[in-house]
């Protein structure tokens, strides 16, 4: 899979642009958008099951379809993915064999991880903050790519 969620968040404007102009894009006193409830639930099951660059994907879609700070966008992407990853805790658990040891220590560097990024995240500041989640997703599409060509 190529990481394509750095590649949306650096072409925000012009996609944001054109959510409008299609009347794709939360407005004032209007519902949230269709599309945004689609890629939402696609990316969840996703996310659930997968889970490789949920977050990345999530705040893509909200950055380019919900006019607001990057800041309040990346908030709102930790608590959907918080959500996305506790519902697919309880099916797993309750339906799957988990190996409950590794999945406690990739719970604690989860938490970890979530708390210690917000407080980065608030510290980059909002334009840092795009830069770096667009090199990061950069990066991974490389990665990837390069391990699929070789």
């Amino acid at each position: 899979m190529v990481e394509v969620g750095g590649d949306l968040d650096l072409f925000q404007e012009p996609l944001a642009a054109l959510a409008s102009e299609h009347q794709l894009r939360l407005t004032d006193g209007a519902g949230v958008p269709w599309p945004l409830h689609v890629t939402t639930f696609l990316a969840a099951m996703y996310g659930a099951y997968f889970g490789a660059g949920l977050g990345i994907l999530i705040l893509a879609f909200l950055i380019i379809m919900i006019p607001d700070d990057i800041q309040h966008s990346n908030a709102l992407k930790g608590m959907l993915s918080l959500l996305i990853n506790a519902v697919a805790v309880v099916y797993f658990a309750a339906f799957g064999p988990v190996e409950w040891a590794p999945a406690a220590v990739m719970a604690g560097g989860a938490i970890a991880g979530g708390y210690l990024g917000v407080g980065l995240a608030r510290r980059l500041g909002a334009v840092w903050l795009r830069r770096v989640v667009i090199a990061y997703g950069l990066t991974v599409a490389a990665i990837l790519l390069a391990r699929m060509v070789t």
